[in-house]
């Protein structure tokens, strides 16, 4: 599955959008300290909660919701 998250980072707040197979949803509650940072985003009435934290070009995330998921984002350059 293919997972593109586009983030905007203002000082500490972390805006953005995420999109998948379900669409794209936006990006709510970003906080983002350092290498840390956490955001919720809403699919169908639940609301799941991201943890990450950024080394290079690779981010690791944890996912909370119904169930806990784990995966590694690499950065694309913009096209």
């Amino acid at each position: 599955m293919t997972i593109a998250i586009m983030f905007k980072v203002d000082g500490e707040k972390l805006t953005g959008s995420m999109e998948g197979p379900m669409g794209t949803v936006p990006i709510s509650n970003g906080k983002i300290a350092g290498d840390d940072f956490s955001f919720t985003i809403d699919l169908d009435g639940n609301t799941m909660l991201h943890k990450g934290k950024i080394t290079g070009d690779t981010i690791k995330i944890t996912v909370e919701g119904e169930m806990t998921l784990e995966f590694t984002l690499k950065r694309v350059q913009k096209k």
